[in-house]
């Protein structure tokens, strides 16, 4: 029982390591059988039949807001860095993002018309050897992963 207990303990540990919303961790049969399955410390474990073993996937459920909150957002300078928020006096959003600047509404609606201006404008290069900051990778047009997420934040700090 109490090595059941440290595998999934293990388990809950990578998952939460990750900082994602799943984690994925192929066991042989024998020791995926002393897995328990079910709601676990908030997360929900699974198994699932693969031809040389069992895949443990230990997830957690998102649930979308009740009510959209609106923007600006409070306590923004709580992050703990103010400088962080700091936006350069040179900077200035792409026309297609103009609208957002000094007018209240849905963070939502914000953050969906973001992410897809950075999906479509900054092309994903898990090789790109360039700087990975905001203004870099938008001036580029590429950027890895995190410049793409740095990207966005950027843009809604803007």
């Amino acid at each position: 029982m109490r090595f059941a207990a440290g595998v999934v303990a293990l388990t809950l540990f990578a998952a939460a390591g990750a900082r994602g919303d799943e984690a994925r961790i192929a066991l042989p049969t024998a020791l995926a059988a002393r897995v328990e399955t079910g709601r676990r410390c908030g997360l929900e474990v699974g198994l699932e039949p693969l031809p040389d073993g069992v895949l443990v996937t230990v997830s957690r459920t998102v649930h979308p807001f009740a009510v959209a909150p609106a923007y600006p957002l409070p306590h923004a300078a709580a992050c703990g860095d103010a400088e962080a928020l700091a936006v350069p006096a040179s900077f200035r959003l792409p026309p297609e993002l103009r609208w957002l600047a000094g007018r209240p509404g849905s963070a939502a609606a914000r953050l969906v018309s973001v992410v897809t201006y950075v999906s479509q404008a900054v092309a994903l290069d898990d090789r790109d050897g360039g700087a990975q900051d905001a203004a870099s990778v938008l001036a580029r047009g590429r950027g890895r992963c995190s410049g793409r997420a740095n990207a966005a934040v950027g843009l809604l700090r803007g």
